[in-house]
């Protein structure tokens, strides 16, 4: 059942931003090649050497944050970030509840740590919860304001880092410093290393593009 909440929330949260960049192919073709990339390694072990430096686990998500940082250099980057919809970058937090669920239940597996779940010191659920009721405040009543809306995504940017951080160094390795009695030992298998190396990126992705578009007036179709 885990992996079937997995597979729900990679489509979801996958074609929720494909359709907020206006279908754009090439943000498509990038993410058929990301996720045939990272099954593959995945599939063959690649992930289970927890002990090489510099850490083979980061290759989930090293290379997606280094695109960030990039097309937030890039004047044409910046135009793409600026160019994404706001409201389905906003109402595709939604994905963090089955997330939540299934990091529960590979919990109740003994797949990770305690600490990555609801029961522990991951509040993301707060905000897959609030996603609806955020958008339909802002988009459709208009009665949010677009700073009460860039402090929401402030939030969700935090507690996104925090779950990540913890999950990076719960992970059996010389830098673990969370989850010793259970290690998160889940995100080295498939498909679940697609929520460090897909989902986490894309909802990073809409919480910077969202805070870039609101701190520069330059909202797409979604004029306030």
């Amino acid at each position: 059942m885990s992996a079937v909440l997995l597979f729900i929330s990679a489509f979801l949260v996958s074609w929720m931003f494909w359709l907020s960049s206006g279908r754009n192919k090439i943000v498509l073709y990038v993410l058929l090649f990301w996720v045939g990339l990272q099954s593959v390694l995945a599939v063959s072990g690649f992930y289970f050497d927890t002990t090489s430096l510099p850490p083979k686990q980061a290759l989930m998500i090293a290379p997606s944050v280094a695109l960030l940082i990039g097309l937030l250099i890039a004047p044409k980057g910046r135009v793409f970030l600026k160019g994404l919809d706001l409201k389905l970058l906003t109402q595709l937090h939604i994905v963090r509840v089955p997330v939540e669920i299934m990091l529960w239940m590979l919990f109740m597996d003994h797949l990770l740590s305690v600490d990555l779940t609801f029961e522990g010191t991951n509040f993301d659920i707060i905000m897959g919860i609030t996603a609806p009721l955020v958008s339909y405040s802002y988009f459709v009543k208009k009665i949010m304001s677009p700073k009460l809306l860039m402090l929401w995504n402030l939030a969700s940017l935090i507690l996104l880092l925090n779950v990540v951080v913890r999950a990076v160094l719960s992970v059996e390795s010389p830098f673990q410093a969370f989850g010793f009695d259970q290690p998160n030992v889940a995100m080295l298998h498939f498909p679940f290393n697609l929520l460090p190396a897909l989902i986490v990126p894309i909802v990073l992705y809409s919480n910077v593009a969202a805070l870039l578009q609101l701190s520069t007036n330059s909202v797409r179709n979604t004029s306030h």
